[in-house]
């Protein structure tokens, strides 16, 4: 498999594919209704989604502009991260692309020249729905955004997280990696 291009068919970022994600393990989405703390009888209760260690520090909130036209920013993190896509849908075209595994697997199957299509799922970015747009990505599950390289302004979205947390950079290994949507087809390899 060695010089091996994948191409990854994008699709729509909705309840369905969202879900499918979650049912993998891979983020935990924040949707009306999704979550409870659990029975109350007279009082409240509170129950956490995760918790994050100590020694990534505090937590932060930033807001992320995306620029990158490819995923030279691909990689995990060693905490989960909590994604808010509160934007515009003027802005040019944002895509998500997770690994369908979790890093060490991930890693394996790069070593090993064994990277399929089927190993990453591209999410063309949908703002603002209460069942899609709002999510936590787990902790070691790599992904990474990009950008369709047009005039509309480069989109932006928030990101809540370990104040310390960093993004720990993938390789495709010898695999290129091409994105379709459409009749477009996007050369995505860093």
């Amino acid at each position: 498999m060695t010089g091996q291009s994948l191409i990854v068919q994008a699709a729509e970022m909705n309840r369905e594919t969202m879900s499918a994600l979650e049912g993998k393990g891979l983020i935990h989405r924040i949707a009306p209704g999704k979550d409870v703390a659990g029975p109350v009888d007279g009082t409240n209760l509170g129950r956490p989604i995760y918790e994050t260690d100590g020694r990534f520090g505090g937590h932060k909130l930033i807001v992320a502009t995306i620029g990158a036209t490819t995923l030279r920013h691909f990689g995990y993190h060693e905490e989960g991260e909590d994604v808010w896509l509160l934007g515009l849908d003027s802005w040019r075209p944002l895509y998500f692309v997770f690994a369908t595994c979790l890093v060490d697997e991930f890693r394996e199957k790069v070593r090993a020249g064994a990277l399929a299509e089927t190993n990453l799922v591209c999410l063309r970015a949908r703002y603002n729905d209460p069942e899609a747009s709002f999510y936590v990505v787990n902790k070691h599950v790599p992904h990474g955004e990009f950008v369709v390289p047009t005039a509309e302004p480069a989109p932006s979205f928030y990101v809540t997280e370990s104040a310390g947390l960093q993004v720990l950079p993938l390789a495709f290994g010898s695999c290129s990696v091409r994105v379709r949507d459409g009749d477009r087809t996007l050369d995505v390899t860093p």
